[in-house]
């Protein structure tokens, strides 16, 4: 449920509209594997590889009035995305120092379509640099919390309107995150996360809940 304040790509006027969606978003997958076993005092390299398809509606999947205007909340972004990135983790008991470094290309493609009197071709999303850095500390045998940063430096978007290339401004979404974490079973686990925002363009709050369980398939 969005309350979206949009401007019209023909007339440059702006308008409020409140967008209600249920359905599912993009579905991802990731593939990690670790690098070292960390002995020697070395910390622990992982590297990671994440895609995400388009099994959400895009943003030029959903109904717009003439005007260009968005009748409907898109699930998804519309876009294929590949994310490689290396995450290092170093454990002092009881804290674990952690940090991160990603890069993700979102593949374009060609819309074709009249929106708002303007014909949209090839739209080519902004690459995202990121980085995180943070720790975490044990309480005891089943509580921990932690704190982190994260940003993301996104990059200009490319659109076709109307035979012309137009490029967005790039900006910075910064996080500052802090999260409890707690062990009901040994293989069941209860997060609770808060991220505040410290840039223009970041969410000012986020609260997460996510509660991941371990399959033991011996």
């Amino acid at each position: 449920d969005d309350d979206v304040t949009q401007e019209a790509i023909s007339t440059g006027d702006s308008t409020s509209s409140d967008l209600t969606a249920a359905n599912i978003g993009d579905v991802e997958a990731t593939v990690r594997y670790q690098i070292n076993d960390g002995r020697d005092d070395w910390p622990i390299f992982i590297a990671n590889a994440r895609v995400k398809s388009t099994t959400g509606r895009g943003p030029f999947d959903i109904d717009r009035n003439s005007e260009g205007i968005e009748e409907e909340l898109a699930t998804g972004s519309g876009f294929w995305a590949v994310q490689p990135s290396i995450s290092v983790i170093y454990p002092i008991d009881p804290v674990c120092f952690s940090a991160n470094a990603s890069y993700t290309h979102s593949l374009g493609f060609y819309v074709d379509e009249d929106i708002g009197g303007s014909t949209v071709g090839k739209v080519q999303p902004g690459d995202v640099i990121g980085f995180g850095f943070g720790m975490g500390f044990a309480l005891n045998e089943k509580a921990s919390f932690s704190v982190g940063y994260a940003h993301d430096f996104v990059l200009k978007t490319q659109q076709e309107i109307d035979g012309d290339d137009v490029y967005s401004d790039t900006f910075d979404v910064g996080r500052l995150s802090l999260g409890f974490s707690y062990a009901l079973t040994d293989d069941i686990n209860i997060n609770l996360n808060t991220q505040v925002g410290v840039t223009d363009d970041a969410p000012d709050v986020v609260l997460t809940l996510r509660t991941p369980f371990t399959i033991d398939l011996n």
